[in-house]
């Protein structure tokens, strides 16, 4: 495997592995096939059958995707797939998460309605409930999320549907965002929440022994990007809450009580 993979910060990289779930990372079509019959036949000399059919593959670029086959049965391409609960798209856009986790907030937030209506819990009491129980969910995963502007406004525009539906307030009431904060006596966080946990995330990486989560984070692939405006990147975010440059974001990263304020 060591011939085959793609190359970020220098470093090639042809698999990441986490507990059973294996990820094959390649250039082309042809050094993707190589490493899954690789892959396949020394789990065969194991005892281990890779299942093609739960076996999925994504193409990432502009040019026309091929066919990969394990034996004589071809895998499926998808444009997005779920990972340990975190959807991954071809586009690395996080919209797509963001949503479904706002979608699965917003089920708990319905599912848990008996909570809200009982006139014998006090506001600061379901408040908590609901940065305990409802924020976990919205908020799982997010510390790998690229967020853009629309993502964050589908964000405040959740909190403010949670602390509604905590109020039991109408949409026919016509009540402003303000007067919804005023009677809780809260200001936004969960925006803010979400970036300190990234922000953290982002320390530990910077901080950990693992040079492999440094390399992927902090290197850049190799090879020339498309023509037009480039995506949003991870570390943009980064750069953008902080208002440092990358030197100056590492630097303050070592200092782990100094990145905390």
């Amino acid at each position: 495997m060591e011939r085959y993979g793609i190359v970020v910060g220098g470093r090639k990289i042809s698999n990441l592995r986490y507990a059973d779930d294996t990820a094959i990372c390649a250039n082309n079509q042809t050094e993707a096939t190589t490493l899954m019959n690789e892959l396949n036949d020394a789990g065969e000399r194991k005892g281990l059958k890779l299942n093609a059919k739960k076996t999925k593959y994504m193409h990432i670029g502009k040019e026309q995707h091929a066919s990969i086959t394990i034996g004589n049965e071809e895998i499926e391409c998808v444009e997005h797939f779920k990972y340990l609960g975190s959807i991954k798209t071809d586009t690395a856009d996080c919209s797509i998460d963001v949503n479904t986790r706002k979608g699965m907030a917003k089920k708990r937030m319905i599912d848990l309605n008996n909570i809200w209506k009982d006139k014998h819990i006090g506001k600061q009491l379901k408040i908590k409930l609901v940065k305990c129980l409802v924020w976990t969910v919205m908020t799982y995963g997010a510390e790998g999320w690229t967020l853009r502007k629309r993502d964050e406004k589908k964000i405040n525009s959740a909190e403010m549907w949670f602390y509604r539906r905590l109020l039991r307030v109408s949409w026919k009431e016509k009540r402003t965002d303000e007067a919804i904060l005023a009677e809780l006596q809260v200001r936004r966080q969960l925006l803010e929440s979400i970036r300190k946990r990234k922000l953290s995330f982002f320390g530990h990486i910077c901080r950990s022994k693992c040079t492999l989560m440094k390399d992927i984070i902090q290197g850049k692939l190799e090879g020339k990007r498309g023509r037009g405006r480039p995506r949003a990147a991870y570390l943009d975010n980064i750069k953008t809450w902080t208002r440092r440059n990358s030197p100056e974001i590492y630097t303050m990263t070592e200092r782990r009580e100094e990145w905390r304020k």
